[in-house]
Formats: C-alpha cells, sequence, structure tokens
C-alpha cells in the first residue's frame, strides 16, 4: 500500500497550541540560539497521530505526516537528515524512515508482530528498537536499509527489554524488569553484556542520553503519588501524577529536574546538551515543555484539548 507523506504549514490561528507569545517567552527564556530550534514530536490535532515538526525560533509549525496510519515516537538520524519513527498502516506497528530532503519513506520492517522506538548508532549506520517477535519485547538491531534483523537480547520468558537510547559509542541504554521492577539497563553492543544502571524499589523508563554521552535523563516513579490521579495517562499500569523527570549525572547523582504535580515523560536534549524538551500531564493531555538541563523554571511550549509528546530534537 502506498503510505503517503503531506507536509503543510499548519495556521497557528485555529486550533492554536504553539502562540505568538508563548515563543517571544522561548525564546526569551533559552536566551540565545542553540545549533538547532527544531524539535519533531507526535501530536494528534484531528484525533489521531501525526508527525510534526516544530521550529521555536522562527514559530513555525510543519505538518510531516497526514496517512490513515498512527505515526508515533519520532528519532532523528545523528545528521539531522532522517527521521525514524514507528507507524502502522497494517494494523501492527512497523519501523519507517523519512529522508528529509527528498520526503522519500522507507520501510524497514514489516512483520505480524510489533516493531517500534528506533534510535540510531551514532554512525547512523544501524538502527535498535523493540520488537515483540518471539512473543515479548526484545531489543533487535538491524542496518539502516532493513537489512540483518537480529536479536540483541535475550533472557526468559518472564521480562521485557524496551526503550533502547544508543549512547555516543557502543552502548545502549533501554528498560527492563528482568530483576522484577523496571529499571535501567545498559547493554554493550559488541559482545552483548548487559549490566544494571538503578536500582529502585519503582519504576524507570523514558531514557535519553546526553550528546556529549556523559548524562541522561529518564522518568522515574521514586516520588509516585496517586492521589487525584485521572488513569488516562498510563505508566507502569498507574498514572503518570508525580512521575518525575531526572538526570543522571557523572558522579551517579541523580538530579531531579520536575516538582510539580502532573506526570513527565519522553525526553530529548538540545544538540548542545543545556536543554531538556519533554512531554507532561496537563489537564488529562500532553504537552510539551522545555527546562535547562541543570534545573530550574519549565516553560510550556504546546497547548491543546489533545496531547503532543515523544519530542526529538534535530541535531
Amino acid at each position: 500500500m502506498m503510505f503517503g507523506f503531506a507536509p503543510f504549514l499548519i495556521r497557528l490561528g485555529l486550533r492554536l497550541w504553539l502562540v505568538c507569545f508563548l515563543l517571544v517567552n522561548l525564546i526569551m527564556f533559552i536566551g540565545q540560539k542553540t545549533s538547532s530550534d527544531e524539535i519533531a514530536f507526535q501530536s494528534e490535532p484531528d484525533g489521531q497521530h501525526d508527525l510534526y515538526l516544530m521550529d521555536i525560533g522562527h514559530g513555525f509549525i510543519v505538518r510531516l505526516t497526514n496517512t490513515p496510519a498512527l505515526e508515533i515516537r519520532p528519532r532523528w538520524s545523528p545528521d539531522g537528515q532522517r527521521l525514524a519513527f514507528a507507524a502502522n498502516p497494517d494494523g501492527s506497528w512497523d519501523v519507517f524512515v523519512l529522508d528529509m530532503a527528498s520526503h522519500q519513506l522507507e520501510r524497514l520492517t514489516n512483520t505480524p508482530a510489533n516493531n517500534n522506538l528506533p534510535t540510531w548508532s551514532p554512525d547512523g549506520q544501524s538502527i535498535i528498537f523493540e520488537s515483540d517477535r518471539d512473543g515479548l519485547k526484545r531489543l533487535y538491531i538491524m542496518n539502516v536499509d532493513g537489512t540483518n534483523q537480529r536479536p540483541l537480547t535475550y533472557g526468559g520468558v518472564s521480562w521485557s527489554d524496551a526503550q533502547p537510547s544508543w549512547w555516543p559509542g557502543e552502548e545502549v541504554l533501554f528498560v527492563s524488569d528482568r530483576d522484577g521492577m523496571r529499571d535501567v539497563y545498559r547493554l554493550r553492543v559488541e559482545d552483548g553484556v548487559v549490566s544494571r544502571v538503578t536500582y529502585d524499589n519503582t519504576n524507570d523508563g523514558a531514557l535519553e542520553w546526553s550528546p556529549d554521552g556523559r548524562r541522561f535523563a529518564w522518568a522515574s516513579e521514586r516520588d509516585l503519588s496517586t492521589d487525584g490521579c485521572s488513569g488516562r495517562v498510563g505508566f507502569s499500569q498507574r498514572c503518570l501524577l508525580h512521575v518525575d523527570m531526572y538526570i543522571m549525572n557523572p558522579d551517579g547523582a541523580a538530579l531531579k529536574l520536575t516538582e510539580k504535580s502532573g506526570g513527565y515523560w519522553s525526553p530529548t536534549w538540545s544538540p548542545d546538551g543545556r536543554w531538556l524538551v519533554f512531554a507532561g500531564e496537563v489537564r488529562d493531555h500532553l504537552q510539551l515543555f522545555i527546562s535547562s538541563a541543570d534545573g530550574g523554571e519549565l516553560l510550556q511550549i504546546t497547548h491543546g484539548d489533545f496531547s503532543s509528546t515523544y519530542p526529538a530534537w534535530r541535531p
């Protein structure tokens, strides 16, 4: 089947979710131009998830996909010229890559199983993704053209490995419940050796390495509260209320970025490592926020009676 690609500018007057004064505040909030001002993300202003591109420096939002399928969880190639994501044109999820220059779309996986959450190798030649083709979620790797698909993690029949994020080297962070709770693990790609990174009595998830590979951001339930939980947005069978964003520093200390009521999810770093954009729950919907990587004030950058989530800052 044809899988269409239809980019067009969204008029910022109708269902307004990034208003002009907010853009001015955002530019003042950041203070100076970063190496890239463009963020890809998924949103559902018309009721189904498609991919969009936000230029936070100039106030443009471009719609990248417009098909009967759902397109979710975008991730940029290291050169910023291609966008990997998951879509379900046949019902199950598969990995696709969009070339931003030619607007050509390539399908990399085509199985009855779900293939999701692609992440690029630092050299742009391989993609790791999660797949349940063997019954439970495992990490798989493939060439950038979709060939040579093979498993990276193995295990018993009772746990899942998911949410990979490739370090700027030969290691991958991922989330697994192989020891009971969902914790962060590190995988050495060359030999498959796995080591545990976080040891919490709560669930962790939504990982993203910093561009220099010295820190990573993640979401954690360690301060979870369920009071007033709407139950609309799930995180380990519970809502996102008081699921917070953290940064793991090189010394092993965790910096908490969020303190306010509401859950936070799916972080992405600016190319210079100074800023983070992530999703947070606002009145039963997810919206995008920006924060300094050193902590401090949050600024909401999307609005609407629908969700916008899974941001990916363009290199």
